[in-house]
């Protein structure tokens, strides 16, 4: 376990029950946001992959 991980632990230990619920949703919030931009960047690398590999449709050459 890094030194990150250990102060976050050992300072959850000290919140309640109620605390640490909040805390949980704040991360999984946080988790869901990230997993969405993930999808958005994949997205738009693919798009630009397919664009650069397909010819101009014809009229904007």
């Amino acid at each position: 376990m890094d030194e990150e991980t250990a102060a976050y632990l050992a300072w959850a230990e000290g919140l309640s029950a109620d605390e640490l619920a909040a805390e949980i949703t704040l991360l999984e919030a946080h988790e869901a946001r990230v997993a969405q931009d993930l999808a958005d960047v994949t997205w738009t690398l693919e798009m630009f992959r397919g664009f650069s590999a397909a010819p101009p449709p014809p009229g904007l050459d």
